[in-house]
């Protein structure tokens, strides 16, 4: 390996004043060679950019998903603590001897539900 460094190197030392001189053929294979790495590099950063877009559609999606699973635990929390007063209230109604046994048992009810929900909605939004 070495060696073709040398050959190279010693070939590219006999070029140099070949070219300071103006030889308008190795002129054209530089130029050309200048061409082409830009070229291929310029096809890199387009490739590059495409994956760029790629990751950021992902990303766009999965900040979507996150923010709509959190605006429903949002609401799913909000409603549980609205059935948390009321159940309260009841209880307290009940408690006075002005209350309804059924519509306590049907707020627990719908109580347990919203836990669920919230449970649900937890678990989801962890794994994103």
């Amino acid at each position: 390996m070495r060696q073709l460094d040398d050959v190279a190197s010693d070939l590219f030392s006999l070029q140099c004043p070949m070219i300071t001189r103006g030889s308008p053929t190795l002129v054209a294979y530089q130029r050309e060679d200048i061409r082409e790495r830009s070229a291929l590099q310029e096809e890199k950063v387009r490739a590059t950019m495409a994956e760029v877009r790629y990751f950021d559609g992902l990303v766009d999606e999965r900040m979507d998903a996150i923010e709509g699973t959190r605006a429903r635990l949002h609401a799913t929390r909000s409603t549980k603590q609205q059935m948390l007063s009321m159940l309260t209230a009841a209880e307290a109604a009940a408690a006075d001897g002005t209350g309804e046994a059924a519509a306590i048992a049907l707020l627990e009810l719908e109580l347990d539900e919203a836990e669920d929900r919230e449970a649900v909605l937890e678990a989801e939004f962890m794994r994103l």
